[in-house]
C-alpha cells in the first residue's frame, strides 16, 4: 500500500520516532541554554541583535527555500538567532515585568495544546476539550469568584486586554439596550456618544484603547485622581454627579486589582456599592491581582468585593506561572454574552444548541481559540491550592521586605509609594549627594540610563516608569525562585551604575565651565 510523502510533517504512525527525536534534541537544546543562562551575567547582548537584524534581510536570508530544510539545522538557526540571546525569566535577577517564569508541566502541557491543535469555537473541533474549559470556569466563578452558582459564565482570553475590551464592549451593549439602542443592528447613535467610563488614573492603557476601537472615543473615559495607585472613591462620587448634571450617561466604572506599575488594588467594595447605588456597570482589571484569589485567606481579603464585579479579566500568565496566553474573562450573569452573539451556518448554527451542542464560538471575541483552558487545569491539578498560596505568599512578602529596606535603611534609593503585591518602584536618588543639586532632568537623566547599563552590562533585568514627572526604576517580583539576597545583589548593581553615572554628569557640568 502507498503511502503520503507528506508524513514526515505530521504526527502519525509513520513519523513517530522522527517526532522522538526532534522532541529530544529540543528537550536538549533548551536545558543547555538554561544552564548556560544560569551560568552567566543577566544581560542582552544588544551588538548581537544588530547583527542578527543585519542577517535577517531579504538578500542575506532567503526564509522560504523551494525545498525545505532539515529539522535540526532549523534548531541551529533557532539557537544562532533566538536563544543565544533571549530574555531568561526564570534567571533570578529578571524582574522587569509581569512576565513569569512558566512552571514546567504548563511547558509540557504546551505540546499537548499544540499537537492535538485543538479549536474552541465549535464542538466539532474541540471535543471535550469544551467541557474541560466550560468547568475551569464554573469553578473559577462559583467557587474562587464568589458568584452565585449556576448564573456565571466565561471565556478563556488573550490576557488582561482582551478582557478589558470584552467589559467594556458588553458593558456598552447593555446599557445601549436600557436606552432602547441595539448597538449590533444600528451601531453608534447620538445617545451612546453621550456614554462615560470611569477609572483611576493609574488604569491599564487598553481602557483607554479599548474606548477608542469601541467607537466611544478617549472622552468618555473620565480619569479620577489616585492616592497610592488607589482610585479616590470620594472624587469619584462627584465625578459622576457632574458628569449626569452636565447631560452625560455614565455607565460603566472600570476598576483595576492590580495596577501595572504599583500593584495597588481600587477598593472593590466600596466601588461595588457606589456602582450598585448609582446603575452602573462594575468592571475589574484584576489580571495582575486576580492571583491573590488563589492566596492565603488574609490575602484574598484584599480582593473583597470582586464577587459583586458585572466583569472580570484575570491572567494566569502572571501571578499563576502559566505559559503566555492563558487569561479569563468572567460575568456574573452569562446571559449578557447574548449582546454580542452572531451566528453562522458553518459554524454555530441555531440547531447545534437545540440538540445539545456546546458552540463557544458565540462568547469570544476569537474565532479560531487555542485550548489554553489546559493548561489552567494543569497548573490546578499539579501545583495545588497549598502551593500557590505558598508561592504568591513568598514573593508579595520578599517585595515588601524589599521596600521596607529601601524605605528605612538604605540613604541611596527612595521609595515612590508604599508597596503593594510584588512591584517595588524606587529611584536612585542618594541623600549623601544631594548638595550637588543636580536637576530634575539630570536624575531623571541618570535613573533612565542606570537601566540601560543593567541589562546591558549584567546588573540584572529591571523595568522604569515616570511617576510624577520623576524616573523611576522598578522590581516585579514574579518569580519564586528570587531571594533576598538576588535582590540586594541588583539592587548593588543599581547604586554603583547609579554612582558612576553620577560621575559622568559632574565631568559633564565640569568641562561647561
Amino acid at each position: 500500500m502507498s503511502t503520503s510523502p507528506f508524513h514526515q510533517f505530521f504526527l502519525t504512525s509513520h513519523s513517530q520516532d522522527q517526532f522522538k527525536e526532534s522532541i529530544n534534541e529540543v528537550a536538549k537544546l533548551l536545558i543547555d541554554h538554561a544552564t548556560e543562562k544560569a551560568h552567566s551575567n543577566t544581560s542582552l547582548d544588544l551588538k548581537l541583535i544588530n547583527s542578527i537584524e543585519t542577517q535577517l534581510t531579504p538578500q542575506n536570508f532567503d526564509i522560504f527555500p523551494k525545498i525545505g530544510i532539515s529539522m535540526p539545522d532549523v534548531l541551529k538557526e533557532i539557537h544562532n538567532f533566538f536563544l543565544k540571546n533571549y530574555i531568561h525569566v526564570t534567571d533570578t535577577k529578571t524582574m522587569a515585568h509581569l512576565h513569569c517564569p512558566p512552571i514546567l508541566p504548563c511547558v509540557i502541557t504546551e505540546l499537548i495544546v499544540a499537537a492535538t491543535n485543538q479549536s474552541m469555537d465549535s464542538w466539532d473541533q474541540c471535543g471535550t476539550a469544551g467541557t474541560i474549559e466550560e468547568y475551569i470556569l464554573r469553578f473559577l466563578g462559583d467557587e474562587l469568584i464568589g458568584y452565585p452558582s449556576s448564573g456565571s459564565g466565561g471565556t478563556f482570553t488573550t490576557g488582561g486586554t482582551q478582557a478589558n475590551m470584552m467589559g467594556l464592549l458588553i458593558a456598552r451593549n447593555v446599557f445601549a439596550l436600557k436606552h432602547g439602542v441595539d448597538l449590533q443592528k444600528s451601531g453608534i447613535t447620538p445617545t451612546i456618544t453621550k456614554f462615560r467610563i470611569f477609572c483611576s488614573e493609574d488604569a491599564h492603557f487598553t481602557i483607554d484603547q479599548s474606548a477608542a476601537i469601541l467607537g466611544l472615543g478617549l472622552d468618555s473615559i473620565i480619569k479620577v485622581p489616585s492616592h497610592n495607585g488607589k482610585i479616590r472613591t470620594d472624587i469619584l462620587r462627584t465625578k459622576i454627579v457632574e458628569t449626569r448634571t452636565a447631560g452625560y450617561i455614565p455607565f460603566c466604572i472600570s476598576a483595576t486589582a492590580g495596577t501595572t506599575d504599583f500593584g495597588a488594588i481600587d477598593d472593590l467594595s466600596i466601588l461595588s456599592q457606589i456602582a450598585k447605588s448609582e446603575g452602573l456597570w462594575f468592571h475589574v482589571d484584576a489580571a495582575y491581582g486576580g492571583g491573590l484569589l488563589f492566596a492565603h485567606p488574609a490575602q484574598r481579603k484584599l480582593l473583597e468585593g470582586i464577587q459583586h464585579a458585572d466583569s472580570i479579566g484575570l491572567d494566569f500568565h502572571k501571578m499563576l506561572y502559566v505559559p503566555i496566553p492563558c487569561g479569563v474573562f468572567m460575568m456574573k450573569d452569562k446571559k449578557h454574552f447574548e449582546t454580542i452573539r452572531t451566528s453562522a451556518v458553518y459554524l454555530n448554527p441555531e440547531n447545534d444548541e437545540v440538540m445539545g451542542f456546546q458552540n463557544l464560538v458565540y462568547k469570544s471575541l476569537l474565532t479560531t481559540r487555542r485550548f489554553d483552558a489546559l493548561k489552567a487545569y494543569v497548573a490546578l491539578r499539579v501545583v495545588g491550592r497549598q502551593n500557590y498560596a505558598n508561592m504568591i505568599g513568598y514573593t508579595t512578602g520578599l517585595a515588601n521586605r524589599v521596600a521596607k529596606y529601601i524605605d528605612e535603611v538604605d540613604d541611596d534609593v527612595e521609595l515612590a509609594i508604599p508597596q503593594s503585591l510584588s512591584t517595588v518602584v524606587f529611584r536612585f536618588h542618594p541623600k549623601s549627594l544631594q548638595s550637588l543639586n543636580l536637576s530634575l532632568k539630570q536624575w531623571n537623566d541618570i535613573n533612565y540610563h542606570i537601566r540601560n547599563k543593567m541589562i546591558e552590562k549584567g546588573g540584572g533585568i529591571i523595568a522604569q516608569t515616570t511617576f510624577q514627572q520623576k524616573t523611576y526604576l522598578k522590581f516585579t517580583i514574579l518569580n519564586p525562585l528570587i531571594t533576598y539576597e538576588d535582590v540586594m545583589g541588583v539592587l548593588a548593581s543599581v547604586k554603583k551604575f547609579g554612582f558612576e553615572l553620577v560621575k559622568e554628569q559632574q565631568i559633564k557640568q565640569q568641562s561647561k565651565l
